[in-house]
């Protein structure tokens, strides 16, 4: 019975290497930028070339940026639901192929933080199967899959069954969430329309530490240091009416941050947490909160666009304070880079070329990810925003 749940045995796949995180060799000036003022994004000061130079590496077709995970400067990615692959912001060389799924298996989701990359991995149970393909059964199997980036080959914490297959209404088969000392991952009833059972267990020996219910189907877990928070998604309700919660080791009860936004980040170690504030249907600003204190402050994110994006906040924890980054949206629909450091409160654009689809914070290392044609991503960037100035 166990062998049926996990799945045939996976050989040992190659090693993952420690991330680096220092800046590279593939450096490039940002050269065909608009060396003009960003129309459309008020209240925003701009980076604009020369003399900032920026670290880059290519993002083979087929990744989405719907699942990214990065550690230092290496982003680790999905491509075609079938394999785990990395690169490291800056280096030219090919991507490493950390792991492939069996067929008809797929990879979900991806995070990493930490020495660890981890992954979901389903397939579909039970019948009926067509005689060719991979079939639609009802339920879908899935484990959580760990890999050291030191050197160790994928070891299973985590797996179960979840009903409803292909019509879970887009739901992942599990959520994961994944912190440098502890990984989320929750275990839907029987009707994977309905809110399911959260557990938060120890990344260094995958004792239980945690264990509360959403009221509401789960959209993404978020894990910081060990604090947990959760977008919560009412059945059939638009994206921007998501619940974000929150619950730590000291108090495992979730409770409200904030009860309607499409986005949600939280620092490494747990210290702030930022979500998309909407307003009147479009984005208005990124909320930032301090979690210790409570305190929370709105960074206005207007635009001029007549139907401006997602926010997509990410938030990080430094010496200096918090930073906060989001995708900003032009007149014309561009997409670009914005971020707010302690020493500048109005916030800034960087003026990249392509179309912004994705952004992650390191300490004061931004990363960035441009969309290509498909809509796939297609190159990866990152800047330091110790060393970045602005300017009108």
């Amino acid at each position: 019975m166990l062998a049926g749940i996990l799945g045939p045995h996976q050989p040992a796949r190659p090693h993952a290497t420690a991330p680096d995180v220092s800046f590279a060799a593939n450096k490039m000036a940002l050269h065909g930028t608009n060396p003009w003022a960003i129309e459309g994004l008020p209240g925003l000061s701009q980076i604009s070339p020369p003399p900032f130079d920026l670290s880059y590496s290519m993002i083979p077709s087929g990744v989405q940026s719907g699942s990214l995970a990065v550690v230092g400067l290496r982003i680790f990615y999905i491509v075609d639901q079938r394999r785990v692959e990395s690169t490291v912001v800056g280096w030219s060389r090919q991507p490493d192929v950390l792991a492939t799924a069996p067929p008809c298996h797929s990879i979900n989701q991806i995070a990493a933080a930490g020495h660890v990359v981890a992954y979901v991995e389903s397939w579909p149970i039970g019948i009926p199967f067509e005689a060719t393909g991979c079939g639609s059964p009802t339920s879908m199997a899935w484990t959580v899959q760990f890999m050291d980036l030191a050197g160790s080959s994928p070891r299973i914490v985590a797996a179960g069954v979840t009903s409803g297959g292909a019509g879970r209404t887009g739901l992942a088969p599990v959520h994961l969430g994944l912190s440098d000392s502890v990984y989320a991952f929750e275990r839907s009833d029987a009707d994977a329309t309905l809110p399911g059972i959260i557990e938060v267990h120890s990344v260094d020996d995958g004792s239980l530490l945690l264990r509360t219910r959403s009221d509401e189907p789960v959209a993404e877990l978020l894990v910081g240091g060990t604090t947990l928070a959760v977008l919560e998604a009412s059945a059939g309700t638009r994206t921007s009416d998501y619940r974000l919660q929150v619950a730590d080791l000291g108090d495992p009860e979730l409770r409200t941050v904030a009860d309607r936004t499409s986005a949600a980040a939280i620092s490494q170690d747990g210290s702030y947490l930022a979500w998309d504030v909407e307003g009147g249907g479009a984005g208005t600003g990124v909320a930032m909160q301090n979690l210790a204190s409570g305190q929370t402050v709105v960074v206005p994110a207007r635009s001029a666009a007549s139907t401006p994006g997602p926010l997509d906040p990410a938030v990080s924890s430094t010496s200096r304070g918090p930073i906060v980054a989001w995708l900003a949206t032009a007149t014309g629909g561009s997409v670009y880079p914005a971020f707010r450091t302690p020493a500048n409160g109005s916030g800034t654009a960087i003026a990249s070329v392509q179309v912004t689809a994705w952004v992650s914070l390191q300490g004061s290392v931004l990363i960035w990810a441009a969309a290509a044609g498909d809509g796939s991503l297609g190159v990866a960037y990152a800047l330091d925003l110790a060393t970045a100035q602005t300017g009108p």
